[in-house]
């Protein structure tokens, strides 16, 4: 078995992981003796990056050390993982993970990183909803009227999502296969230039986290149709 202080820590988030704290860093007397970092391997803006940050400023305070967001992003979340499992062991780096991170193994062979073996489950950090929106111009009010004019405009339709294997891009895949139509999906780098693609029309359709959803909704900027 390996010395949990000779482990990464993972922060969980959403249903990646979730675990009791680990105590072996309390029990070092001399930790944090300088500044800790958290690895989010999404952009600035985005659920995940939000997080992170609202998970570190009171945490530094409460240690009494700088913390310090380093955004890592790229492939789903995969630049951030390598770049994670990468550094230094000594407990003063820690990683966000995502739902992405539970079902990369899955659909890529060629990672670099076992995020079982590499990393040590600290605990959840948030759970959010996914709520199905679309840009105001496309001319529906409601699931069942996404789902017809869907049907009735085969290949006109498509859904960004924050990346291949992500949550938005599951929530689609299995609305496709449960509704019978096919909406294009167009992956990006995360939650945050997938919302503004989204925003600008290049893109109809979302299956949007909680977080990135809310404020625009809130302006009118996209029309909600459910909640998952």
């Amino acid at each position: 078995m390996i010395d949990p202080q000779r482990r990464r820590v993972i922060a969980g988030l959403g249903a990646a992981c979730a675990s009791a704290l680990l105590p072996s860093f309390a029990r070092a007397a001399t930790w944090p003796g300088h500044a800790v970092t958290f690895i989010v391997p999404f952009p600035a803006g985005g659920p995940v990056d939000t997080t992170a940050r609202f998970t570190a400023q009171p945490l530094g305070h409460l240690w009494s050390v700088p913390t310090v967001v380093d955004n890592r992003s790229g492939a789903g979340g995969i630049v951030g993982a390598q770049f994670a499992a990468k550094a230094e062991p000594d407990g003063y780096n820690f990683f966000f993970a995502s739902i992405h991170h539970a079902v990369l193994p899955s659909l890529r062979g060629d990672l670099t990183y076992d995020i079982t073996r590499d990393f040590v489950p600290v605990g959840m950090a948030a759970v959010f909803p996914i709520v199905l929106v679309v840009n105001p111009s496309l001319p529906v009010n409601s699931v069942s009227e996404l789902i017809a004019y869907a049907k009735a405009n085969p290949g006109k339709l498509s859904f960004s999502s924050s990346g291949t294997g992500g949550g938005t891009h599951l929530a689609g895949e299995l609305f496709n296969a449960m509704a019978g139509v096919k909406i294009q999906h167009i992956p990006y780098r995360g939650s945050a230039p997938a919302m503004q693609d989204l925003l600008g029309g290049q893109v109809q359709v979302m299956f949007a986290d909680g977080p990135s959803a809310v404020p625009h909704l809130k302006t009118g900027k996209v029309r909600a149709l459910g909640v998952g």
